[in-house]
């Protein structure tokens, strides 16, 4: 699959090369790669391509890109080479830059920020490259901003770091900076938030603890907790998203919930009333993912949309508007896969041949091309000139282009996807 990025580009987390903001979707600069999975954190992307590697690009501050350096990247760059990868967990999403991933073995490994112990390897030292967490196999993993959770192969749930606002679910609001069990109950879904924590058991039920100041916990009030609370009576959820202050899950039939913060329209109501309790956004749906004060979902028919805070594009609709209701991202119609929201940066899977619409009908003189504008049928004529220095990134990761200033890039995609 192809990899997809917008929002936010400060620290180079989009991966084009540069630092320019995007409010439209862009191809990192390895544009024929082929990608499995993704996650955006603070400001930086963490991504698993097809072979097991692992990449990161973007803010490297406390390590998040586990290269061994705390410093910036905007472009792809291999980590942890000689191992293979087999998924990654959620990253942190403010304030401090952790990260994780578990391996072909089933090994979890963290790197990043350890102020509350929240990489779990018993202290508070941080880690600027992967470093395996005990000898534990996991299935699943979440390390957000000062705490994390995972899943281990026998479906017993394991959390660690901070504790102040009862996060770890144990009852207590004692730190742990090491692992440590939940009850005896098998759990099939884990996502942590900032300071809380949203679970799905095996049999279904969905399960919230931790700081609840705005109704983020979807318990109908704002009262935090320190041991998991069941959250309303269903049995049939399959996906949760532990955002910042609001969070989102999916039911068995691809119905998708929301609730918690809402002060530009995160929720999808087309207001800025928060809610303590889950709250349906119409549609069918089959992930979701929360960011700072937006949101992005992948729907049934593999159309993306956003809604929420947008002043960095993160919304991807080629505007800086907020929304309060979900609109379609700009540009490529269908064939995405995966979204991943992370601060004010986004990142998507497509399909390797995503469905295009038909321009035949227009005729356009040489050197112009045919491209479609927008997310409608409307189609146009067009022609790009590029400089040197974006030649010769273009050149490097196709092979396409000669080098000379000026020349008319062909018409390798549509117009409306913004190489530059």
């Amino acid at each position: 699959m192809k990899l997809w990025l917008w929002g936010d580009n400060s620290a180079g987390q989009i991966g084009d090369g540069g630092e320019t903001d995007r409010s439209s979707p862009v191809q990192t600069i390895t544009l024929g790669s082929t990608w499995k999975s993704i996650k955006s954190g603070r400001n930086f992307t963490v991504a698993l391509k097809d072979d097991g590697s692992l990449w990161t690009w973007g803010d490297g501050s406390d390590g998040a890109l586990g290269n061994l350096t705390t410093n910036d990247v905007s472009s792809p760059v291999h980590i942890a080479q000689g191992k293979t990868w087999k998924s990654i967990g959620g990253c942190s999403k403010t304030e401090d830059s952790t990260a994780c991933a578990i391996d072909s073995s089933n090994k979890l490994h963290t790197w990043g920020e350890n102020n509350e112990g929240q990489l779990g390897h018993n202290d508070v030292v941080d880690r600027s490259s992967p470093t395996q967490m005990g000898t534990k196999n996991w299935s699943s993993a979440s390390i957000n901003t000062f705490h994390g959770a995972a899943i281990d192969t026998a479906k017993k749930l394991f959390l660690w770091g901070s504790n102040y606002n009862g996060q770890l679910g144990l009852n207590d609001d004692v730190n742990r900076s090491s692992p440590v069990q939940l009850g005896n109950d098998n759990w099939n879904m884990i996502s942590t938030g900032y300071n809380y924590t949203l679970g799905i058991k095996s049999n279904g039920t969905l399960w919230g603890w931790g700081a609840n100041d705005v109704g983020q916990l979807g318990l109908g009030n704002i009262v935090f907790y320190s041991s998991p609370v069941q959250i309303g009576n269903a049995s049939d959820w399959k996906f949760v998203e532990a955002g910042i202050g609001h969070s989102a899950a999916i039911k068995n039939d691809d119905s998708l919930y929301i609730w918690g913060y809402n002060d530009v329209g995160q929720l999808g109501q087309n207001d800025t009333t928060d809610t303590s309790s889950p709250v349906q956004v119409s549609g069918s749906w089959d992930e979701v993912s929360c960011g700072y004060e937006y949101t992005v979902a992948l729907r049934s028919d593999n159309t993306v949309w956003a809604w929420g805070y947008n002043t960095e594009g993160q919304l991807g609709d080629d505007t800086v508007a907020d929304k309060s209701s979900p609109v379609q991202i700009y540009g490529q119609a269908s064939g995405w896969k995966a979204v991943s929201a992370g601060l004010e940066h986004t990142v998507a899977l497509a399909a390797e041949s995503p469905p295009s619409k038909s321009c035949s009908s227009l005729s356009c003189p040489t050197p112009a091309f045919k491209c479609y504008v927008g997310v409608t049928e409307s189609c146009a004529c067009a022609k790009w000139k590029f400089y040197t220095a974006q030649c010769t990134r273009i050149q490097q990761s196709l092979g396409i282009c000669s080098g000379t200033s000026g020349a008319y890039v062909p018409a390798i995609t549509v117009c409306n996807q913004k190489l530059f």
